[in-house]
């Protein structure tokens, strides 16, 4: 016989309590226990439910594997004929194409010696960065293009802006008499090479910047006689070799131009 009543979580119960506990816990074990049962019944069918799915897909796949290998097959096959064909229509074209590539050259030439000049957008901020920096020691640049040239009108007007736009005194004149229509390139003209003005020098150093490709020559009293210097712009160039500026002489005509 106990000596000592035992206690649940410390706490003493009196007999009908105790039973009922026992009752309760007796049925909610006979249900966990079903519960557990019936959880491990579905997994076990589940798993069997998934596993038939899952070689039905099996099957599927391999199935649409080998109805592609048989389909690579036939474009293999179509691909090695179509390549045959391809190798005969590039070797018959080879000299079509080759003659085209040529007249494309041809054509490009020719585009680039009738396209008027322009002067690339970073080539044009070097220019301008050094006009910025010589213009207040300069002053004043004359520039002057053949009258009835408008590509070389246009392309002095380029000038024209940078050296206004870094406070240059500049503007696009047209002396009589001035420039011949085949006047060529652009030249600095001074009045004598050997004592060239520091400005023509700063002007030179400007172009420089800009890539632009420039000569330097005297011009004669009797052109742009207030100048001491002068930016020329002449026709844009068609020769393969440039000639370089030697003189810029005016006729004493009305419709004289500079020659070199």
């Amino acid at each position: 016989m106990k000596n000592k009543m035992p206690t649940l979580l410390s706490f003493s119960f009196s007999s009908d309590w105790a039973d009922k506990i026992y009752t309760y816990a007796n049925i909610v074990a006979i249900f966990a226990a079903c519960l557990a049962a019936v959880c491990t019944f579905l997994s076990f069918r589940s798993s069997q439910i998934r596993d038939y799915y899952a070689d039905q897909r099996r099957v599927q796949y391999e199935a649409m594997s080998e109805t592609a290998r048989k389909e690579a097959a036939r474009a293999n096959e179509s691909a090695a004929v179509e390549n045959e064909k391809t190798e005969k229509l590039r070797e018959s074209n080879l000299i079509l194409r080759q003659q085209a590539e040529h007249e494309r050259a041809e054509r490009l030439k020719l585009e680039a010696k009738v396209a008027p000049r322009t002067m690339p957008p970073e080539y044009a901020v070097r220019m301008a960065a050094a006009a910025n920096e010589f213009c207040p020691r300069i002053g004043r640049v004359a520039v002057t293009a053949a009258n009835g040239n408008q590509e070389a009108q246009a392309y002095a007007s380029v000038f024209v802006r940078i050296l206004r736009d870094a406070g240059c005194h500049s503007e696009l004149s047209f002396p009589i008499p001035g420039l011949r229509p085949d006047i060529q390139g652009v030249h600095i003209g001074v009045r004598d090479v050997a004592n060239m003005p520091e400005e023509a020098r700063l002007l030179l150093q400007m172009l420089t910047a800009g890539n632009v490709s420039h000569d330097i020559g005297t011009v004669e009293k009797g052109f742009s006689p207030d100048e001491s210097f002068v930016l020329v712009v002449g026709a844009k160039q068609v020769l393969q070799k440039r000639c370089r500026l030697t003189n810029i002489a005016v006729r004493r005509s009305r419709s004289a131009f500079a020659t070199f």
